[in-house]
């Protein structure tokens, strides 16, 4: 009897985009992943001149913190990129769920 009483209840949810306030949010998220993004290109550039400065002076410690930057600058930059579409799409597996 309580599953045919759950499976009866269905709730229904969708995004309200007309709430006083929420323009004002998305501006200033979108002003947040411009300013990530230009974060995450000066973090590629000075890795690279790390990375570059401690290959040519034979440092192989500097090399490998110029590297890991690098790639720690380029996974933020395309988690970034990504983050509107992995919400989107858990949003959307969420809303699948029966």
């Amino acid at each position: 009897m309580i599953a045919r009483m759950i499976a009866v209840t269905a709730v229904t949810v969708t995004p309200n985009t007309s709430l006083p306030g929420t323009h004002t949010l998305l501006n200033l998220i979108g002003g947040l992943a411009t300013v990530v993004t230009i974060t995450a290109l000066a973090g590629v550039l000075i890795s690279a001149g790390v990375m570059a400065i401690g290959h040519n002076s034979s440092n192989g410690r500097l090399a490998d913190r110029g590297r890991t930057g690098l790639v720690a600058s380029v996974f933020a930059a395309v988690i970034c990129g990504a983050a509107a579409a992995l919400i989107n799409f858990a949003v959307a597996t969420g809303g699948k769920v029966h």
